[in-house]
């Protein structure tokens, strides 16, 4: 019988009816390094080993991909099934009976994809595993950098952090708050969003408005280039920048140009306080006014939100619009006490008398919300045109950035990205292009 590497631990199969027909059958782990004890006699108690003889189908068909994934990426390299994903597939085995079809959070993966996921050990079987793939000229899969979740320097006094890429967002912010300092970005689901993921992506939140986006923290980064070549930009200083900025570079690229496995950070301070209070108007035209008096005003908001989502109802998968038809504009304050008592003052005088929080952005970034959300990036002056061409649709506007997300309704046009120069730069950084392509 032979066993799936899965990362930390290993299973020795899954099963069901041909055609997932049949119940889901959870065979025992094997012995070498089980992901947990508790699941293993959890599996052992519900299913024992009885159903074993039945799916040698399913044991053949894992054993396929296996060699697959052996012969794409060297005998050495291990798989990946994450504690998450093997935590679900379980549970739903011993709820539902059945094989689950999609298995990643995102509910885009099958089985066979998270299978054939590759998780690197270490930094040289990274690089060889890129070399590998890049001598044959063949695409890379899927690749997970878990093994990569470690605070290499925290220095509280420069108020600078070095942080392998495989780290959780939330779980370097609880690190740095023990010394009463965060990396100002927030992001939703920051409990599983990777710093790579972060990087790459460019992802931010509501506090953009004041304390920007995450390339504007970044100073240092390693990168694991298309051919297995370990590159440094930056350093771990926060005035290190001579010539070009590469770490910049990487922000926003979606793993197009190499894989970021470790990154420096400046920090900034946990503020001392911080309050939300809101405006309701019953149109954009009121709203547009209470914005053009707060970007003229000496406040300076952490969060300059415009939105309509109804909070009240926050268990429901499906986002919603206000049924009045109001709009709401939310500000958020942090610094010192005195200086937002002194701002909620001001913004009171203004016509802010409501408090709030940021109750809308859990409701519109909840798991498997519905509808499809969409993403629009404009000058701030054009924002409230542009929501006005948005019908009764939820959404949620970063009114100081120009940033515009929503839910259903139509899809507005966006300007095309500047393909020939990403293409340029793709073929320099991978000219066998073996990493995920440009987006369109």
């Amino acid at each position: 019988m032979t066993a799936l590497a899965f990362g930390a631990g290993s299973v020795s199969s899954l099963s069901a009816g041909r055609n997932n027909s049949g119940p889901l059958q959870f065979l025992t782990p094997s012995i070498r390094r089980p992901p947990d004890h508790e699941y293993q006699g959890a599996m052992q108690h519900a299913w024992g080993n009885q159903y074993w003889p039945k799916i040698g189908w399913l044991r053949r068909k894992i054993k396929g991909w296996e060699d697959i994934a052996k012969k794409r990426c060297g005998a050495g390299q291990r798989l990946l099934m994450n504690h998450s994903h093997f935590r679900r597939i379980l549970l739903l085995s011993l709820t539902q009976r059945r094989i689950p079809q999609k298995m990643s959070p995102s509910g885009r993966k099958s089985i066979k994809e998270i299978l054939l996921t590759l998780q690197p050990g270490n930094l040289k079987e990274l690089g060889s595993t890129l070399a590998a793939f890049h001598q044959r000229g063949e695409k890379l899969p899927s690749l997970e950098l878990l093994a990569f979740n470690r605070i290499i320097e925290h220095v509280p006094e420069d108020m600078t952090v070095t942080v392998e890429t495989g780290m959780t967002l939330a779980a370097l912010q609880g690190a740095l708050a023990r010394r009463g300092q965060w990396l100002p970005v927030d992001p939703p689901h920051s409990e599983r969003l990777t710093i790579e993921s972060l990087l790459s992506l460019d992802q931010n939140g509501p506090r953009r408005c004041a304390y920007g986006t995450v390339r504007d923290y970044l100073i240092g980064l390693k990168v694991v280039l298309a051919d297995g070549r370990l590159i440094k930009a930056g350093g771990k200083v926060v005035k290190n920048v001579a010539g070009y900025d590469l770490c910049k570079l990487f922000v926003g690229a979606r793993g197009t140009l190499g894989v970021v496995v470790e990154a420096t950070f400046k920090l900034r301070p946990l503020p001392e306080a911080e309050e939300f209070i809101q405006a309701r108007c019953d149109e954009l035209g009121p709203a547009t006014l209470l914005i053009e008096a707060v970007l003229e005003s000496e406040l300076v908001p952490a969060v300059l939100d415009l939105h309509n989502i109804a909070v009240q109802d926050s268990q429901t998968i499906s986002v919603e619009a206000n049924r009045t038809g109001d709009v709401c504009v939310a500000l958020g304050f942090a610094g010192t006490r005195e200086e937002v008592e002194w701002q909620l003052d001001q913004a009171h005088d203004l016509g802010f008398s409501e408090p709030s929080s940021l109750a809308y952005e859990t409701v519109f970034w909840k798991d498997g919300a519905t509808p499809d959300l969409h993403r629009v990036s404009i000058l701030p002056s054009r924002l409230i045109d542009t929501v006005g061409k948005l019908g009764r649709v939820p959404f949620v506007a970063r009114a100081g950035n120009g940033i515009l997300y929503y839910r259903g309704g139509p899809a507005l046009s966006m300007p095309t990205n500047p393909t020939v120069l990403g293409g340029r730069l793709k073929d320099a950084f991978d000219p066998k292009h073996i990493l995920p392509d440009l987006p369109a």
